[in-house]
């Protein structure tokens, strides 16, 4: 991963993966920069390119944002744990920082069904993945502000009738 402190403007970027440019995917402190000079001028600057999971702490306006690539190759956790909350990028890292490995069962059994977790369930309680391409902000005061920009599943139109499709499914 990479790790960068801006010296001018004080954010500090922190990336796992890589960004795709047009010379090719860049890793490391060259992605840590990319990554401030998207979205260190914006909170909600379109994302780059790329196969990431970043987090970027902006002392001027004492702003966290974590964010994950559009396709969700590189995944962000988080827990509570001791009256506050912890990030990390695999599951182990969290048990690892104290969080209580309990399973959840709905979450085991998606994944060993689909072999990929659905949605934001984990196979541990209480902990859950933050969803793809929507930065979640949080303030220096603890105030959370989510933005999905992508949505895997359609959501039902509300005035049809739940049969309707199973008739025109059985008709055809």
């Amino acid at each position: 991963g990479g790790l960068l402190a801006d010296p001018g403007s004080g954010v500090v970027a922190a990336i796992d993966g890589e960004l795709f440019t047009d010379n090719g995917p860049v890793g490391g402190r060259a992605a840590a920069a990319l990554l401030i000079r998207t979205l260190g001028e914006s909170e909600l600057a379109e994302p780059p390119e790329g196969r990431f999971a970043a987090a970027l702490w902006d002392p001027r306006r004492e702003t966290l944002s974590l964010i994950t690539d559009r396709y969700r190759r590189r995944h962000i956790y988080r827990a509570p744990l001791r009256g506050g909350q912890v990030f990390a990028g695999e599951l182990k890292a969290l048990v690892s920082a104290g969080v209580r490995p309990e399973i959840d069962h709905q979450g085991w059994a998606e994944l060993l069904a689909f072999e990929h977790l659905v949605g934001e369930r984990t196979p541990l309680a209480g902990d859950e993945r933050l969803p793809t391409a929507a930065p979640l902000i949080i303030s220096a005061g603890g105030q959370e502000r989510l933005t999905q920009r992508y949505r895997s599943r359609l959501d039902t139109a509300h005035d049809t009738d739940e049969h309707e499709p199973v008739a025109e499914i059985a008709a055809l």
